[in-house]
């Protein structure tokens, strides 16, 4: 199968995308083009060998909105080339940001090709008329118009999100809008982690993400672990890794860093995860719902911190977490009320008396296997 995947959002933001890379080249068993844009937030760019990605360099910040539109047009264009000199069996894209050129390849002339369709996030209809979002509304147009009703597959990340798609578009076929979970590769998987082996009475948090005051429960949290006493009988540490950090946030957390809190404003590279995060026991999910979106997600981070074996913790807000809140296995998964400082369960438990919980199948290859297998049977 020849297959081409249009990400028009940088590869290195989107650690799916390049799970699901790594898993084609190591099946081998397709002809595989990527069409993306650079990252401008200094992250190493992604390459996999037995893929071919080719990019286009992307907006950057400060441009003004002319700038913006020619580096859009010029993204719009390379894709469309490069997608007519491929010649692909199928077309995967992500998001709607992606599926312009997707929509002018298939309506001159490709009709024969097989076109899929993955959400790495759900959007209210209501989203595409917020400011900035001008592009991607133009390009959902075509979406709606045309690609949902010709697209061999379409899918969101769990199955809330399924039906609330299907709720804002009811003429697509119910029957190939799918669920595809965004799952960590199988090598993660650990049955427990270093911290849990250390003698250290320390409970260590960890984050990994995005993150801003308005949108995750970064302040309460940190006004909390600031007002534990020194040398009290339970301590506490939180690590924080991200370098997708507003401006005036990355200035306050700077400002706030301890003995107790350590910033890492780079970040951490996606590979290096599962041993950075051996040393933790928590896995922090910190998103306070200010979107629908964010309501029913169960992000990617819960899976990343499963695999490596820690306990999780995530706000009520967060229904889409719900399914998977397990409080007596190993690894736990439990509601904390990040307002609510004193309900943090924060007296470090040993893991061995709890049951381990079964996380077999929460790894990507299972599902990419069966995206892949749903595909080649499209043609």
């Amino acid at each position: 199968m020849r297959l081409a995947i249009v990400q028009l959002l940088p590869i290195e933001y989107y650690p799916p995308v390049a799970n699901f890379l790594r898993f084609l080249a190591e099946q081998g068993e397709h002809e595989i083009e990527v069409y993306s844009v650079d990252n401008t937030k200094g992250r190493p760019p992604f390459a996999c060998p037995g893929v071919r990605i080719l990019r286009t360099a992307s907006p950057r910040p400060g441009d003004s909105q002319l700038q913006r539109y020619l580096s859009y047009l010029r993204i719009l264009a390379s894709t469309f080339r490069w997608l007519r000199s491929f010649s692909p069996d199928v077309v995967i894209y992500y998001e709607p940001h992606s599926a312009l050129p997707v929509f002018l390849y298939w309506k001159l002339g490709a009709r024969d090709t097989r076109i899929a369709i993955h959400h790495h996030e759900y959007y209210d209809p209501h989203q595409f008329g917020r400011p900035g979002m001008r592009l991607p509304s133009l390009a959902h147009r075509s979406e709606k118009r045309t690609l949902f009703r010709e697209a061999a597959w379409i899918s969101q990340t769990n199955e809330k999100r399924r039906e609330l798609f299907l709720r804002d578009h009811p003429k697509i076929d119910p029957a190939k809008v799918r669920v595809l979970p965004n799952y960590p590769p199988a090598c993660w998987q650990r049955t427990e982690n270093r911290a849990w082996k250390k003698a250290s009475e320390t409970l260590r948090l960890v984050y990994v993400g995005s993150v801003s005051r308005e949108d995750t429960y970064i302040e309460p949290l940190l006004d909390w672990l600031e007002k534990q006493p020194d040398g009290g009988s339970d301590p506490v540490t939180l690590d924080l890794y991200a370098y997708n950090v507003p401006e005036k946030t990355d200035s306050w957390l700077r400002s706030r860093e301890s003995e107790r809190f350590r910033y890492h404003r780079k970040g951490v590279d996606y590979e290096r995860l599962p041993e950075v995060l051996a040393d933790f026991h928590v896995g922090l999910i910190l998103y306070r719902g200010n979107t629908t979106n964010f309501i029913w997600n169960a992000p990617n981070k819960l899976f990343e911190y499963l695999a490596c074996g820690l306990d999780v913790w995530y706000p009520p807000v967060m229904q889409g977490m719900t399914p998977y809140r397990s409080e007596d296995t190993r690894p736990a998964v439990v509601e904390v009320d990040f307002e609510d400082p004193s309900a943090f369960p924060v007296a470090k438990t040993e893991p061995g008396s709890r049951l381990l919980l079964d996380r077999a199948s929460f790894t990507c290859e299972s599902v990419y296997r069966n995206w892949m297998r749903a595909l080649s049977a499209s043609l």
